[in-house]
């Protein structure tokens, strides 16, 4: 019978090797997921800007002039539905983006404003009654769209 008896369970060296892969692995995967979160976000930003261009030109359709104020009808009695869009409805689900609408007559430019100011690649969208789409760093204008 031997004497002596094996311990079991792990060394210092195996659990900081093992520590030491965890960490390589989270610092991998974490700008990725970052990215994942920001692209989310501009995804929530367009489509809000898209909904709205679309109740624009629904109000174009009926009053022949773009709605400077997505909140409140020109004639209650006309429009007691206007653009099916509240106020509360111009923030993005997250609450990273609101729009800002100004329009005179037959013309529109929507902007989709990054409240928190976390996204430094794309920045703020715009997008006009002529669907011209730009960002407020133009030269990721095309990436970002």
């Amino acid at each position: 019978m031997p004497t002596g008896s094996k311990s079991k369970g792990f060394t210092m060296i195996e659990l900081a090797i093992v520590m030491l892969v965890v960490a390589i692995l989270a610092a991998i995967a974490y700008p990725s997921y970052q990215d994942s979160i920001l692209k989310s976000r501009r995804a929530d930003a367009k489509e809000l800007l898209l909904r709205t261009a679309q109740a624009q030109e629904r109000h174009f359709t009926q009053f022949a002039q773009y709605a400077p104020n997505l909140g409140v009808a020109p004639n209650p009695a006309l429009a007691p539905q206007f653009l099916g869009l509240a106020p509360q409805n111009l923030i993005s689900d997250g609450g990273f983006y609101n729009i800002t609408v100004v329009a005179a007559g037959a013309i529109f430019t929507l902007s989709a404003n990054d409240t928190l100011g976390g996204d430094a690649f794309c920045g703020n969208f715009t997008l006009t009654q002529t669907g011209a789409r730009n960002t407020s760093v133009p030269a990721n204008a095309l990436a970002c769209w």
